[in-house]
C-alpha cells in the first residue's frame, strides 16, 4: 500500500514537472518585446498604448514595459540587463533612451519610437539592427505658428533642460529668433523641483510659454500649466499629452500613431525583416491641438486655429473635455 502511494506520488511529481516545463516552453517561445519609458507622463502613455493595440493582436508576442521614473541609473539598469534576458525586441521611447541601447544594445533589433534618428544614422548603425520612428517637426514650423495665433508676438520664454536632445534644439531656436525677430527667454531647469520657483523669473514682457518635447519639462507641465494661467498668457507644447492635461495648443502628431507605426515595424522585424532594410519613418499626418478650455480662458478663437490649420494643411483636432 504505502509503495503504491510512494509510486503514485512520484508519478503526480513528475507529471506537474513535465506540465510546468511544458508551460515554461510555450512561455520562452514568444517574443519578448520590451518597451522603455525614461519617466511618466501623458505622451508615453499613449505611445504605449498604441504599441499595445497592434501587438496585444499577436498571440506569440508579449510586451513588457519598463518606466524608469526619471532614474537615470534605473534606465541604465534595465537597458543593459535587456542585452542577456528573455527580451528579444527592444523598442525605447525618446533620442536618449534610444541612443543609451544603441550604446548597449548588440546582438537585439532595436524600434526607437519619437527620437530624433536619420536614415544615414540608420545605415552607419546597420549591424546594431537599428530603426526608428521620428516624430520632430522643424521648429521654423513651431514658430511660424506661434506668430499666427499671438497677434504682434515680440517675446516668449521657453523652457528646457540640459538633456543630450534638447541642447542642439536650443541653439537651433536661439538662431530662428534672432532670423524671426523674436525675443525668446530661455530658462534651463536641471531637475523638476526647479519648475516650481519658475513663475518669479518668467519676464513680464513674455506672450507665451513654449516648450519642446523635452522630458523632464514635460513630466512637469501641470506645475507649468498653473504658472502659465497666473501670468495669463498660453502655454505652448510639441506634444499631444501636453494638450490634453491642459497647455493651451500645440503642432505636432498623435503619441498613439507613433506607438502604432513602430508596433507594426517591429512585427515587420518578428516576421524575418532586417532592421536596416525598414527606412527610417515619420508620422504621416501632423495636427493642430487646441484645448478649448484654456484658449477660451485666454481669449484665443477657435477660428483662428482653423484658418492657421487650413493654410498649412494640419489636422485640427480639438480638445474639449481636459484639465484647464
Amino acid at each position: 500500500m504505502r509503495r503504491s502511494l510512494l509510486i503514485f506520488f512520484i508519478s503526480f511529481i513528475l507529471l506537474a514537472v513535465v506540465l510546468l516545463k511544458g508551460c515554461q516552453i510555450s512561455k520562452d517561445s514568444r517574443i519578448v518585446v520590451g518597451v522603455v519609458a525614461p519617466m511618466e507622463h501623458a505622451a508615453m502613455d499613449a505611445i504605449k498604448e498604441g504599441v499595445l493595440e497592434v501587438l496585444d493582436s499577436r498571440e506569440d508576442v508579449v510586451v513588457r514595459y519598463f518606466n524608469a521614473g526619471g532614474d537615470l541609473n534605473l534606465q541604465h539598469a534595465m537597458i543593459s540587463q535587456m542585452e542577456n534576458s528573455d527580451v528579444d525586441l527592444i523598442m525605447p521611447i525618446g533620442s536618449s533612451v534610444m541612443q543609451m541601447a544603441i550604446n548597449f544594445i548588440k546582438k537585439k533589433p532595436i524600434v526607437g519610437l519619437a527620437a530624433n534618428f536619420s536614415t544615414e544614422e540608420q545605415v552607419a548603425l546597420s549591424a546594431k539592427n537599428v530603426t526608428c520612428v521620428v516624430d520632430e517637426l522643424p521648429l521654423a514650423i513651431h514658430v511660424k505658428f506661434m506668430k499666427k495665433i499671438i497677434d504682434d508676438l515680440n517675446m516668449i520664454t521657453v523652457i528646457y533642460s540640459g538633456s543630450e536632445k534638447i541642447t542642439p534644439e536650443i541653439e537651433e531656436l536661439r538662431e530662428l529668433a534672432i532670423k524671426e525677430g523674436l525675443d525668446v527667454q530661455f530658462l534651463l531647469v536641471q531637475q523638476m523641483s526647479d519648475i516650481f520657483l519658475l513663475s518669479s523669473h518668467i519676464s513680464d514682457k513674455s506672450q507665451a510659454i513654449f516648450i519642446l518635447k523635452d522630458h523632464l519639462v514635460v513630466s512637469s507641465v501641470v506645475t507649468l500649466i498653473d504658472v502659465a494661467r497666473k501670468l495669463n498668457i498660453p502655454l505652448i507644447a510639441a506634444d499631444e499629452g501636453s494638450i490634453t492635461e491642459g497647455a493651451s495648443f500645440a503642432i505636432g502628431v498623435t503619441e498613439m500613431d507613433i506607438g502604432k507605426q513602430g508596433a507594426l515595424m517591429a512585427l515587420d522585424i518578428i516576421d524575418g525583416v532586417r532592421p536596416v532594410d525598414i527606412p527610417v519613418s515619420t508620422v504621416e499626418k501632423n495636427r493642430l491641438f487646441v484645448n478649448r478650455k484654456a484658449c477660451d480662458c485666454l481669449g484665443i478663437e477657435i477660428s483662428q486655429f482653423e484658418e492657421s490649420g487650413n493654410e498649412m494643411c494640419v489636422e485640427l483636432e480639438i480638445k474639449d473635455e481636459v484639465m484647464q
